[in-house]
């Protein structure tokens, strides 16, 4: 994946809650643009936890796909417990 993709879903205006899938099954959800951010680079973007301290360190070149969640989605799904869900 290309780091604009991913700053492009980030800046999308309404924004809209999104996953993002990795090729090893797991994803990481991002409910608010201001949790995560995107390297000069490019190659990597730290996406923050909401509600609690820690953080996910995201290599962008092995983000397989991003999904847009629907309208009004609170991300609700099984997770394991660390913000990601498999």
């Amino acid at each position: 994946m290309q780091a604009d993709q991913l700053r492009q879903t980030l800046a999308a205006d309404p924004f809209r809650a999104f996953r993002i899938h990795f090729g090893s099954g797991r994803s990481v959800e991002v409910m608010n643009p201001g949790l995560v951010a995107v390297s000069e680079s490019g190659r990597i973007a730290l996406a923050f936890k909401p509600h609690e301290d820690g953080h996910f360190v995201i290599d962008v070149m092995l983000i397989e796909s991003l999904e847009v969640l629907p309208p009004g989605s609170n991300g609700s799904g099984p997770r394991n417990g660390s913000g990601e869900k498999e």
